[in-house]
């Protein structure tokens, strides 16, 4: 059990001009107020509401100091298992980041203050203040810290760090940096890495935004991100996948991709992802090659001993076949046509995509996912030893069954009612017609050798990055006059307050 007043003592120790005022006095009662509040304090925990779990504090205790509350309520909530203590005890202060920015040296080691200096040797006067940076060439430069950036990677922050503490604390941070005319915002998430060197939650954050930030002004490597993002919008599908492979052995480009969630709208590239289960029939190829072999060797062979549950309506597979929006197949096509041939209705196991872009943007979605989970995507040229079952008549699917019908498929089908060589396929023949009326391929779909293959490629978690908005599938532009206005205003605030300052 945590001692509290020992870890208080501890934690207030490292605040400069800390004063202790009652403080176990104030203890005690914010552990009896906490330890008689426990369901409501951990459900605005669970919520990520901490303006309403310290405000509740504040409100039981409004004479004492909001800051020994606060304390108090972190020491209480680290005794419950909410917070974790080393988020507590390692983090600066709201103080100790207020003095880094304007003036308490010995907190200002491996901080780069150079502009915090300038800043404070400004002239006062309003108009001296626009002519002195004129001058210096700066005036443009006033809203470096562009608002639409800082409010992107604050939202970022607030929806990925868990401790409330250190939340708050970074949001303090940047809004302190952001006054600075002379501070860009690479140099702001700089000065963040230096403060959170032990962080690993929030270097993570602060490492891909840099990274991001650093990549988009390089000369060269915005041209290949515009090429690829206008090539995700208005290119085919075997287009933009060769066009992916050819820059994705560039680590710059890659990590642009990667960054889905500190390109200005964290939310515009979020898939749902997850697992489901279709009826055969119901599904559509989205390419348009599908081996005849590949998908009637094994329902005439039960080579892989799974014929039975084909024809009892239950299909089963090592991995599940990927579908967009339920309608779609975008992996696993011979998989599911082997399925449909022998039993159109029986279920297979899937992981379902759901979004709002059209199938043939979704294959060159799943292909970048892949690319940023693994490395690189990799595609399989098509070999299809019996030719393309798209492109068989039902004479040639009746010869294939007769010339491959093995013993042991044809008892597995005659334990299904199906009992003579004539009937299987008869039967086989009705269900790829079916298949082929039903489920022709789209205009669009495209060949074998362009469709994504995370098992090729070694990728797992592709599906993850999708659900999170991680893969950065479009270079965001705003096109929107309305959106425009309103990111031109927050500057112009911005300016105006840097303008302002006393």
């Amino acid at each position: 059990m945590i001692k509290l007043k020992d870890l208080l003592k501890e934690v207030e120790a490292k605040k400069p001009d800390a004063q202790i005022i009652d403080l176990d006095s104030t203890t005690n009662a914010v552990l009896d107020f906490v330890s008689k509040n426990k369901t409501q304090l951990k459900k605005l925990v669970s919520a990520n509401d901490y303006d309403g779990f310290y405000k509740l504090g504040f409100d039981k205790f409004p004479d004492a100091k909001q800051g020994d509350v606060a304390q108090a309520m972190n020491a209480a909530a680290v005794a419950e298992g909410w917070f974790a203590e080393k988020d507590i005890t390692g983090m600066p202060t709201e103080k100790d980041l207020e003095q880094a920015a304007f003036g308490d040296k010995k907190l200002q080691k491996g901080v780069d203050t150079a502009a915090y200096d300038k800043l404070a040797k400004l002239p006062k006067n309003t108009e001296n203040i626009k002519e002195t940076l004129k001058k210096k060439g700066k005036l443009a430069e006033m809203a470096n810290t562009e608002s639409s950036k800082v409010d992107s990677f604050l939202n970022t922050i607030k929806s990925t760090v868990k401790n409330a503490r250190t939340n708050q604390q970074i949001r303090d941070f940047i809004m302190i940096a952001r006054l600075d005319p002379y501070a860009s915002f690479k140099s702001l998430l700089s000065d963040l890495m230096v403060f959170y060197d032990k962080n690993t939650e929030v270097l993570k954050i602060v490492k891909v935004a840099l990274q991001t930030e650093s990549i988009l002004k390089e000369d060269g490597e915005q041209d290949k991100l515009d090429d690829l993002s206008n090539a995700f919008q208005s290119d085919s599908v075997e287009s933009y996948v060769n066009l992916l492979k050819k820059y994705q052995s560039d680590p710059k480009v890659l990590a642009a991709l990667k960054a889905g969630l500190t390109d200005g709208k964290p939310n515009d590239e979020k898939f749902n992802v997850a697992k489901a289960s279709y009826a055969a029939k119901i599904l559509k190829p989205t390419q348009n090659e599908i081996g005849a072999e590949e998908s009637l060797k094994n329902i005439l062979t039960d080579q892989y001993g799974s014929l039975d549950g084909f024809l009892k309506g239950n299909a089963t597979f090592p991995d599940p076949i990927i579908t967009y929006n339920g309608k779609f197949v975008l992996d696993g096509h011979h998989r599911w046509s082997q399925v449909y041939a022998a039993n159109p209705n029986a279920k297979i196991s899937a992981i379902n995509v759901i979004g709002k872009i059209n199938p043939k943007d979704i294959l060159k979605a799943v292909h970048t996912a892949i690319a940023v989970d693994s490395g690189e995507t990799k595609t399989i040229s098509a070999n299809l030893k019996a030719g393309n079952l798209l492109a068989f008549t039902p004479e040639k699917v009746k010869t294939y069954v007769a010339e491959n019908l093995t013993e042991k498929a044809r008892n597995v089908w005659a334990d299904n009612g199906v009992e003579s060589d004539n009937a299987i396929a008869n039967r086989i023949v009705t269900n790829v017609k079916t298949m082929l009326d039903k489920s022709k391929p789209e205009d669009w779909a495209p060949s074998r050798d362009s469709m994504p293959q995370p098992g090729v490629s070694n990728s797992e978690k592709w599906g993850v990055d999708m659900k999170s908005g991680k893969v950065n599938l479009i270079t965001p532009k705003t096109t929107d006059a309305k959106q425009e206005s309103v990111n031109k205003r927050r500057e112009s605030m911005l300016k105006e307050s840097i303008l302002n300052l006393k």
